[in-house]
């Protein structure tokens, strides 16, 4: 029965895979679902573990920085632009999201992916705010926006780190399991 089972197909999503094997001669199709959520597929390796928790600490510096107005480069992106104290308070609020959201993503490879995003989107919103009017008007005369474009630079030299880790790590935990597109055991 084995040999007349020749037609297969697999579908496969992040924690698990199906597979459809059809057999002409009998007309009987047999499905099987595999369950990949092994502990190699579902936990980042410890560098991207780590690259994740030093986003952490730094989103941790930054909201502690943001809530005692201490206007530092690095901690803040506009740091010698004019700004009122409650708006740092809240962005000081707001920064704690990302604290939580790269803790939560160095504990777990299924959030690890929404936090590349958000932070690609913090990239992109430095970008806009960098080439508005609205920056340009408040900086002095003669005053460049280059400090403000390294730092969104930096950021984004971050985020193409994590992208490359969270892809390496998908791609060897793929390579440890098999991949989805190998035959089922124990399917005739």
């Amino acid at each position: 029965m084995a040999s007349q089972m020749d037609n297969a197909v697999h579908f496969c999503y992040d924690s698990f895979c199906v597979e459809i094997r059809h057999c002409v001669q009998c007309r009987i199709t047999s499905y099987a679902t595999i369950d990949t959520t092994k502990k190699v597929r579902t936990m980042n390796s410890k560098p991207t573990k780590y690259a994740f928790l030093i986003g952490a600490a730094y989103f941790c510096c930054m909201a502690v920085a943001h809530f005692f107005s201490i206007k530092v480069p690095v901690l803040f992106v506009y740091y010698n632009t004019p700004f009122y104290a409650y708006q740092d308070k809240i962005i000081s609020f707001a920064v704690c999201a990302y604290v939580a959201l790269f803790y939560a993503a160095a504990q777990h490879r299924a959030i690890a992916r929404d936090a590349i995003v958000v932070l690609g989107l913090t990239v992109l919103g430095l970008s806009a705010v960098n080439r508005s009017d609205a920056l340009a008007c408040v900086l002095a005369p003669g005053q460049s926006s280059l400090p403000y474009w390294l730092q969104t630079a930096a950021i984004g030299l971050y985020l193409i780190t994590l992208t490359v880790l969270y892809a390496r790590d998908g791609r060897s935990a793929e390579q440890r399991a098999g991949g989805c597109g190998a035959p089922v055991a124990g399917l005739p």
